[in-house]
C-alpha cells in the first residue's frame, strides 16, 4: 500500500475513507471486534490522515474510535461540553464581536467564527495535563480568516492590543509549518472575563489546506502547476517510510511508523540555513541520516550552536547543527540505542546487516578450511566439487554457505565431511523427500530416546562418530542422566544450534505417563482416544501401584507438540485417568 501511495495519494484517500464508512457500521460487530477495528483506527488510520493534513477526518476517526472504545469517558465529556457550549457562548460571542470591531478599525477584512474543539482531543489534552475535566477551560477557540499572510500577522497585532497574550502561548506554523503542511498563527489570550481563549490566524487557502489536507492541492499536483504546498512533504515522507518498511522486519517498522505519526516535533537549522524538522527527542545522530544516509554513516560527532558534542546529544528547537565527519567512521549497534527516527534506524541496520554478512563469510571461509585440513582435504576445492556441494544442500551461492558457516547454521565438520570421496553415494536417499531438520542436508541424523524432541521443541544437534546428528531437547544440552550427552557432549565443538523445518510430513515418537484408576475397559478406553487422534501406539508399559490405581506408559506417534497437547487434553478429560504427562525416553 505504501508503494502505491508514494505513486498516487489517492490510494491512501480512498482506504481513509473506507475506513470512515466502516466505523459507521461497527454496531453490527460482537464488543471485542469493535475494539479491536477502533483501536487499530486510533493507533494507524487517524494519525495517517493527520500526518496528511486532514483535519476533518482525523476528528471524525478520532471520535468514533474513542466512542467504541471508552463509552463512558465519551459520554461524561460529550455531557461536559453540552454544558460548556451552554454557558461560554455569550462570553464567546462578546469576543467575537470585539474582535471583529477591532479588526473593521485597523481596516482588516475578515471573518471571524467561533469552533469547539472535537471530544478526543478534550480527553487527549486533559490526559497529557493530568487535570480534572471541570478545570479545563480551553473547550472552545476563535478562528480569524484573512485574505493575505501579511494580514494575518496585522491581525496578530491587533488581537494582541485587544487581548493581553499569555506568555508562552504564541506559535508561528506560518514561517514554520508542520509536518502534513498545516499553516496558521496560535495564540493564547486572557478574554473576556478572564477566560484563557485560543486564537487561530489564517488565510482563506491556509484554511483550505488545514482541513482537507493534500486534497486541497492534489488537482493542481497532479497537473503540475503547483510543486509545492502539502504534496511534496507528504510524498517525502512516504518515500522515506517505503525505503524504512524495505529495510527492516515488521515490528520494526511499525516501531518507526508510530514515532513519524505522532511527530511532537523540533526545529533545526543546517549550516546553510535550511530547516529540518525531527521528532521530540531526536539526536544528532538523527539530524545526519535526515542529511544524508552517507554523511550518517560516517558521522563522528557533531557542534550544535559551535559547541562539540556527541552523536547522543538531544536536539532542541532552534539549533544549529553541523556534522563532523571521517571516511573512516562506520556505525556501530550502539548507535541504535540513540537513534529516534525510524530513517536512521533502518540506515543503521541495514549497514550493520551489511557488515555482519562480510565478516560471517570471512569467519566461515576460516572455519571450513580448518574442517577440510582436519578431514585430510585441500583447502583450495575444485569449481565442481563447489557446485555438487551447492546442489546437494540446495544453495546457489558458495558465499551464502560459508555465512552460514560463519552465524553457526551450519557445523564446519559436517560440511568438510560432506566433501569426502563416496559422500554424494546418499545423495538420493536424502533428497528423497524433504528433512525434518534445517541446515545438515547429505547427513544421516537420528532423534535421541533419551529425551524424544519432537517439532515445536527447541533442538541442539550432537555430533556422533558412526551415528552422524543426534537430535537432542535443547534442555539435554546440561542433564548429566542423558547417556549419549554425557559421553558425546563435553567438547562443545560437538555440538551444533539446529531448528525444525516448516514443512515436515512425518511421525515422531512421543513417550506420556498415565495414572489411572484401575477399572474394566479403561485401557481400550485410553487406546480409542488416541486413535481417534490420529495417533498410533508403538509401546506399551503397565506398572500396578496398588489394588486401586495403575501407571500406564505409552510410545505414541504425533505430528508436533500441538497433536501431543491436544491428545493430553483428550486423555486428561477420562473420568478414569488421574493425572497425565510427557515423560522422557
Amino acid at each position: 500500500m505504501l508503494l502505491a501511495m508514494s505513486k498516487d495519494i489517492r490510494v491512501i484517500l480512498i482506504k481513509l475513507a473506507d475506513r470512515i464508512h466502516n466505523m459507521h457500521t461497527l454496531d453490527a460487530l460482537r464488543v471485542d471486534r469493535r475494539k479491536r477495528i477502533s483501536r487499530q483506527t486510533l493507533d494507524i488510520f487517524a494519525p495517517i490522515a493527520n500526518r496528511l493534513g486532514m483535519h476533518e477526518w482525523t476528528q471524525e476517526l478520532e471520535d468514533l474510535s474513542f466512542c467504541n472504545l471508552y463509552p463512558k469517558r465519551y459520554n461524561t465529556i460529550r455531557k461536559e461540553l453540552d454544558k460548556r457550549r451552554r454557558d461560554h457562548r455569550p462570553i464567546i460571542g462578546k469576543t467575537m464581536a470585539k474582535i471583529e470591531s477591532e479588526l473593521a478599525e485597523a481596516g482588516l477584512e475578515g471573518t471571524v467564527e467561533g469552533r469547539e474543539k472535537s471530544i478526543y482531543s478534550i480527553y487527549r489534552k486533559r490526559r497529557e495535563r493530568g487535570v480534572p475535566l471541570s478545570e479545563m477551560r480551553d473547550f472552545f477557540a476563535i478562528r480569524i480568516r484573512v485574505p493575505t499572510v501579511d494580514d494575518c500577522y496585522r491581525a496578530l497585532g491587533t488581537v494582541h492590543k485587544t487581548y493581553k497574550p499569555v506568555p508562552g502561548g504564541f506559535k508561528d506554523y506560518i514561517a514554520i509549518p508542520k509536518a502534513n503542511g498545516y499553516r496558521s498563527l496560535h495564540t493564547l489570550l486572557f478574554g473576556t472575563f478572564g477566560q484563557s481563549i485560543e486564537v487561530q490566524i489564517r488565510t482563506e487557502e491556509m484554511h483550505r489546506v488545514a482541513e482537507t489536507g493534500v486534497v486541497a492541492s492534489h488537482s493542481r499536483y497532479k497537473t503540475g502547476k503547483e510543486k509545492s504546498g502539502p504534496q511534496m512533504p507528504i510524498h517525502s515522507w512516504l518515500v522515506d517510510l517505503l525505503d524504512t518498511q524495505q529495510a527492516g522486519d515488521p515490528s520494526d517498522f511499525l516501531e518507526h511508523l508510530k514515532t513519524d505519526l505522532f511527530p511532537d516535533e523540533v526545529y533545526v537549522f543546517t549550516p546553510q540555513g535550511d530547516i529540518k524538522k525531527l521528532p521530540k527527542g531526536a539526536s544528532a545522530l538523527d539530524f545526519a541520516y535526515a542529511v544524508h544516509s552517507d554523511i550518517g554513516n560516517h558521522c563522528i560527532g557533531a557542534r550544535i550552536n559551535n559547541e562539540s558534542v556527541p552523536l547522543h546529544q538531544e536536539l532542541g528547537n532552534g539549533n544549529h547543527v553541523e556534522i563532523l565527519t571521517a571516511r573512516s567512521a562506520v556505525p556501530t549497534p550502539l548507535w541504535l540505542n540513540y537513534a529516534v527516527t525510524g530513517k536512521a534506524r533502518a540506515a543503521i541496520r541495514n549497514f550493520l546487516k551489511n557488515q555482519q554478512e562480510g565478516d560471517a563469510v570471512k569467519l566461515g571461509r576460516q572455519l571450513l578450511d580448518r574442517a577440510l585440513k582436519s578431514e585430510g582435504l585441500k583447502t583450495r576445492l575444485r569449481t565442481d566439487q563447489k557446485i555438487e556441494l551447492l546442489k546437494r544442500i540446495g544453495r546457489e551461492d558458495w558465499n551464502e554457505l560459508l555465512a552460514d558457516i560463519g552465524t553457526g547454521r551450519r557445523l564446519p565438520k559436517i560440511v568438510a565431511k560432506q566433501l569426502l570421496p563416496g559422500s554424494s553415494n546418499n545423495r538420493a536417499s536424502t533428497t528423497a523427500e524433504p528433512l525434518p531438520i534445517k541446515g545438515i542436508e547429505g547427513m544421516s541424523i537420528s532423534y535421541a530416546r533419551c529425551c524424544r524432541p519432537i517439532p515445536g521443541d527447541t533442538i541442539v544437534g550432537l555430533f556422533s562418530h558412526g551415528r552422524g546428528i543426534v537430535i537432542h531437547k535443547a534442555s539435554s544440552m546440561n542433564n548429566k542422566t542423558c547417556r549419549n550427552v554425557d559421553k558425546q557432549g563435553k567438547r562443545p565443538d560437538n555440538w551444533i544450534e539446529v531448528e525444525w523445518a516448516e514443512d515436515i510430513k512425518t511421525t515422531f515418537e512421543a513417550d506420556i505417563r498415565l495414572e489411572v484408576v484401575n477399572r474394566r475397559g479403561v485401557f481400550a478406553t485410553l487406546a480409542s482416544v488416541i486413535a481417534e487422534e490420529d495417533s498410533n501406539i508403538n509401546h506399551v508399559l503397565v506398572t500396578a501401584r496398588d489394588d486401586r490405581n495403575s501407571a500406564i506408559r505409552f510410545t505414541i506417534e504425533v505430528r508436533d507438540r500441538k497433536h501431543l497437547a491436544q491428545i493430553i487434553r483428550r486423555l486428561r478429560a477420562r473420568r478414569s485417568v488421574i493425572r497425565v504427562s510427557r515423560t522422557r525416553g
